[in-house]
């Protein structure tokens, strides 16, 4: 199709090495950009940086476009606090 959607997929990369696909509304997020992204399914946030950008048609999406992430915000100058913040949250939640 002449006009098909596209979606913004980001390659966010860990300290680990490791590297994930996350999705976003914005196509303005810049490779080397600290963002703010959830981790597995527990509700639990970490720091990651962008390492790649693409965008992507439904038919050819590097991960299923319903179980994709998504990218929470860029990171700033107090993200590690938000992230230790919500995920002490979180476990918290758990707990009680």
């Amino acid at each position: 199709m002449l006009f098909e959607k596209k979606y913004n997929y980001y390659l966010v990369k860990f300290d680990d090495e490791r590297t994930y696909w996350y999705r976003s509304l914005s196509a303005f997020h810049r490779l080397g950009t600290k963002v703010i992204v959830p981790i597995s399914n527990n509700g639990k946030w970490k720091i990651g940086t962008i390492a790649g950008k693409q965008k992507f048609v439904l038919k050819d999406v590097p991960y299923p476009l319903i179980k994709t992430k998504g990218i929470i915000q860029e990171a700033g100058l107090l993200s590690e606090n938000k992230v230790a913040l919500h995920n002490t949250e979180i476990d918290g939640f758990r707990t009680a």
